[in-house]
């Protein structure tokens, strides 16, 4: 991500002092990308320095109720939950479920026509920011030991996303599918958690497909995937026992990546 970094940086550099209305969305929107790609080299106390910057600006010009703030809220709560700050996470991911819920409803009603049919608007962007949203308060929420609360959470992301398949297009399409592969995983880790052997297997079956279609056979996140599901089937087979999961295995949280050209982080057991 060095590389990527250093544009962006450039890019910041190139506007310092001559901020004016109309460049501040531009600014702010550079100060997000800076953020996403500190957390995805994992070097958090940057992140975080740019997350809350690019917050900040976006909060004074776009208002603390548009889905671009939700979008950074998101990322601030990557940041907490990898620092284990998990109920800082989660109440930043909170307000950002809030943020995209009624702009949602504003879109399905400012897409309404004279006949009564929704169009397509913005409602697919907010309802994908939703699901990531949905899916890391989940992760939260396994991470501190309410498990069918993660579980419910997980599914109600699921349910979403489901619903979103073929509405989205080109990259968006793909990062949706990737979204879903990781919810599924997720939550075939809490079946596995509660000894549901077969149900998580099931989940991780249907995880493993989207990914390889997406990401091929040799992608290093299917490789782990298949190491997740051959060490469950492991489990299931040598012990009889469905599902019990090791203590240092967990859930992914999903880093939402905008227009950037980089990948969700790989499915592992953080």
């Amino acid at each position: 991500y060095g590389s990527a970094i250093a544009a962006y940086e450039e890019l910041l550099q190139s506007h310092t002092g001559a901020y004016d209305s109309e460049e501040l969305p531009l600014v702010a929107s550079v100060l997000h990308h800076l953020g996403v790609l500190h957390i995805c080299s994992a070097k958090f106390e940057d992140a975080a320095l740019y997350v809350n910057e690019a917050l900040t600006m976006r909060r004074e010009v776009l208002g603390p109720n548009h889905p671009d703030v939700a979008s950074t809220l998101c990322e601030l709560g990557v940041v907490y939950y990898a620092s284990e700050e998990f109920w800082r996470a989660l109440r930043t991911w909170w307000d950002g479920l809030k943020i995209v819920t009624k702009a949602m409803l504003q879109t399905n009603l400012d897409d309404t026509d004279e006949n009564g049919s929704e169009g397509g608007g913005h409602s697919h962007r907010h309802q994908a920011e939703a699901v990531r949203l949905l899916n890391n308060i989940a992760c939260v929420r396994y991470e501190t030991g309410t498990f069918a609360t993660s579980l419910s959470t997980f599914e109600e992301s699921l349910e979403m996303q489901r619903a979103l398949l073929g509405a989205e297009k080109g990259r968006d399409a793909t990062q949706a599918l990737l979204d879903m592969s990781t919810t599924l995983c997720n939550a075939a880790m809490v079946h596995r958690q509660q000894g549901n052997g077969d149900e998580a297997l099931a989940l991780l079956e249907e995880g493993l497909m989207i990914q390889r279609s997406v990401l091929g056979d040799a992608h290093c996140r299917v490789r782990g995937t298949e190491a997740v599901r051959d060490g469950l089937l492991g489990l299931s087979n040598e012990n009889g026992v469905k599902g019990e999961r090791p203590p240092e295995e967990g859930v992914e949280v999903i880093e939402v990546i905008e227009n950037l050209s980089v990948c969700v982080q790989d499915f592992v057991c953080v």
